[in-house]
């Protein structure tokens, strides 16, 4: 079962036991999903200063709606100079009636490799409808590209209603994309299931199988549990271990909650329970603020300030004689 929303297909994950022995059941249904993205092979070269030049092949994005849309470029802040055309002119959009799909659009830009690295938010490029359906360009290298370091962080796990997000940063500091190998537990037999969250500038791609490579830059990588049924206690602990067979080797700004040991990260993170509670709207666990806040002081003289233009007002019309009876 698939669904399409904004240009993002979401596959229902279809191996999952319905039977239940009572009559009254509750069960979570997991929907894997990927960015829309548009592939370009491009060859680094050696320069510093890079020109980047390809086309994005016509019929590459289609309007699936039932009535026109107009698509516009968008690109990250590191582009020195960039430009998009369609048939030799330069634009900064273009509009398809329904049914309708792109002509060529030729992109050609420039950027600093000392200051920014292809394949990061800052030289994205992206091409968006007025409906918010979004296709990015992801770049593969073919050539030209320097293995770097793979950094492994721990950052705060994220509470929701049905899930408990264990959350990484991973951060890739060649310039293509390096190998990544992410193990964890069979959780199976606890009553939960394990899916993964990857966060880059593309987009969000959620999917039972942990991802193998990562893009240069910052790859946020969420490891989610959520119950199969309803009433299951969260595991203790997730160990978790990452490592890369093409980066120049991994390392860690969190020495707290991750170890290296000969080229691998090991996280052994521990699970924080968490409850909400609909009567009194509070809650508590990791991450969880309970502060109702202080009301600003300049809202306190605004008030104030009212109350005595109200007795000023009151004053002055009893001097006049506005509450007296006239005969």
């Amino acid at each position: 079962v698939n669904d399409t929303v904004d240009g993002i297909v979401y596959s229902l994950v279809s191996d999952l036991d319905l039977s239940s022995a009572t009559s009254s059941y509750t069960k979570n249904f997991l929907c894997t999903s990927a960015p829309s993205t548009i592939g370009i092979d491009i060859d680094l070269g050696v320069d510093v200063i890079k020109n980047i030049s390809f086309t994005i092949p016509a019929g590459s994005i289609t309007n699936d709606g039932e009535s026109y849309k107009k698509y516009t470029f968008s690109a990250g802040a590191g582009w020195e100079s960039y430009s998009f055309a369609i048939d030799g002119r330069v634009v900064d959009g273009f509009v398809l009636k329904a049914g309708d799909s792109n002509a060529a659009i030729t992109f050609d830009g420039y950027y600093n490799s000392s200051l920014n690295r292809l394949g990061t938010d800052s030289l994205s490029i992206s091409v968006s409808s007025d409906t918010s359906d979004t296709k990015g360009v992801k770049f593969n290298i073919t050539s030209g590209g320097i293995p770097g370091q793979v950094w492994i962080n721990k950052a705060a796990d994220n509470v929701t209603d049905h899930t408990y997000e264990y959350q990484y940063t991973l951060i890739n500091f060649g310039s293509d994309e390096a190998a990544i190998t992410v193990t964890i537990p069979d959780y199976s037999a606890t009553g939960w299931s394990v899916y993964y969250k990857t966060v880059t500038y593309i987009g969000t791609a959620v999917s039972t199988a942990a991802p193998d490579k990562i893009l240069p830059g910052s790859t946020t990588l969420a490891i989610v549990m959520t119950p199969n049924a309803a009433d299951q206690t969260i595991p203790p602990e997730l160990q978790a271990t990452f490592s890369s067979a093409t980066a120049v080797g991994v390392s860690t700004a969190t020495p707290d909650d991750i170890t290296i040991d000969s080229g691998t990260a090991k996280s052994d993170a521990k699970s924080a329970t968490a409850e909400v509670s609909v009567s009194d709207m509070s809650a508590e666990g990791r991450d969880v603020v309970n502060d109702k806040g202080k009301v600003p002081t300049i809202v306190w003289v605004m008030v104030a300030a009212m109350a005595l233009l109200l007795i000023l007002i009151f004053w002055m019309a009893s001097k006049r004689g506005v509450f007296s009876r006239r005969k």
